[in-house]
């Protein structure tokens, strides 16, 4: 892997920070202000899109730290991650695969997180317009 490829595919998933900010607001709204079921879908919404940021700060976490070229050191992590999250598959996992992976999740917090905001502003107006008072 290139330098160049493995410090993008890293500044990408530190934006883990971003998504974690940008829930903020929404939580914020739903613990405040939310009432019943708007509070219940928004904060179901976050808890989904905070795993998903939380993964996204372990692999930026894990593929900063790791010195990938190295074949002992990708055994051994491959051994340790298929120990921890009790998958076998990652032992052998190339690393093409985890950063296929990576991505994914990446799109994956994005998507998420978007859909946080599209429905906690959906929620805010219909409660605003006192539809459902």
């Amino acid at each position: 892997m290139q330098p160049g490829a493995r410090a993008a595919l890293v500044a990408s998933l530190e934006s883990w920070r971003y998504f974690a900010l940008m829930l903020c607001p929404p939580l914020y709204w739903a613990q405040v202000n939310a009432q019943g079921m708007m509070q219940i879908v928004v904060l179901a919404l976050i808890a989904l899109a905070s795993v998903l940021v939380w993964r996204l700060w372990l692999d930026a976490r894990l593929f900063r730290q790791i010195s990938w070229d190295e074949a002992d050191t990708r055994q051994v992590v491959g051994e340790a991650l298929a120990v921890i999250w009790q998958r076998p598959a990652l032992r052998t996992m190339a690393f093409e695969a985890r950063w296929q992976g990576a991505t994914r999740l990446l799109h994956r917090a994005g998507y998420a997180t978007a859909l946080v905001w599209i429905v906690w502003l959906g929620c805010m107006l219909v409660d605003w317009s006192g539809v459902f008072s």
